[in-house]
């Protein structure tokens, strides 16, 4: 199919390596369709994305914040029994990736993301209820099963709609940079809840956090509902137009080019070093 008229290279700007800006490269030489475009994707899929990593992570890691502020003592966890409930978390997490990207294929990302994440959020809440390293374990791999699906998802939905020359790494640096920050505020987050809520209502400062974060990941899976588009061959999202829907085929139609097939073999194959990376990532985290 061609896209080669007059009037579709008019509405696509061609890049120009000499004009790189910091977040977008070439902005002034694109039109206003497709700068608000931009502006309409950043505030869509990148500001959900972000929440929906950032929540991710600071579930992920604290586990480690309430071992240290109580849960160890409270469930008298004892020998490898806290490696057994990150293993837990891993080994689920690993094993949902490829079936969560077939799944994210045949259902809307929006509505997949948000089960995910409800799931994720009930077994939240549930972690402040656990009373013996058995509920942790069950608790923690139930978690990692509805996490799994978020990182391949949104990897594919940024892939369809940014291309290199709006640049895509910019957007997927931020994306990734939200998880460093999640992990980051979990700790200090632990200690305001601990200092302010310990023992309120008979429960230890360590339950408190995760009914605390439970309630923040809420919002994140609404976020991923509202604001998620599909694929621009079959998005019906509520602030994108036809005309938006057209201008991303035609970028990525552009943005392909006359080596389509060596671009798109390089890029499958980088989306599946990144995807590969995510899990091999967290099995480093302490």
């Amino acid at each position: 199919m061609a896209f080669g008229s007059d009037k579709t290279a008019a509405t696509v700007a061609a890049p120009d390596v000499q004009n790189v800006g910091l977040w977008n490269s070439g902005q002034h030489l694109r039109t206003s369709g497709e700068r608000r475009l931009l502006w309409k994707l950043d505030l869509g899929i990148l500001l959900a994305a972000s929440f929906g990593w950032f929540m991710r992570y600071v579930d992920q890691a604290n586990l480690t914040s309430a071992y240290v502020s109580g849960m160890k003592e409270d469930l008298n966890i004892t020998g490898n029994q806290y490696t057994y409930m990150n293993t837990s978390y891993l080994v689920a997490f690993s094993i949902m990736q490829l079936p969560s990207s077939i799944i994210g294929l045949k259902i809307r990302p929006s509505i997949w993301l948000f089960s995910c994440e409800i799931g994720w959020t009930i077994f939240t809440f549930a972690q402040a209820g656990a009373r013996t390293s058995t509920h942790m374990y069950l608790f923690r791999f139930m978690v990692g099963l509805f996490e799994s699906a978020f990182s391949p998802v949104i990897i594919f939905l940024l892939g369809s709609w940014y291309t290199k020359r709006s640049s895509l790494s910019h957007r997927t640096s931020t994306w990734l940079l939200t998880g460093f920050l999640g992990e980051a505020c979990s700790g200090f987050m632990q200690a305001a809840i601990y200092g302010t809520l310990d023992g309120r209502n008979g429960l230890a400062g360590w339950r408190w956090m995760y009914i605390v974060c439970g309630i923040m990941s809420v919002p994140s899976a609404f976020l991923c509902l509202l604001l998620l588009p599909e694929y621009p061959s079959n998005t019906r999202t509520w602030y994108l137009t036809e005309e938006d829907r057209r201008l991303a085929l035609q970028r990525n139609a552009l943005a392909a080019g006359p080596a389509s097939g060596f671009r798109s073999a390089s890029g499958e194959a980088s989306s599946f070093i990144l995807q590969l990376s995510i899990p091999l990532r967290s099995l480093m985290d302490p």
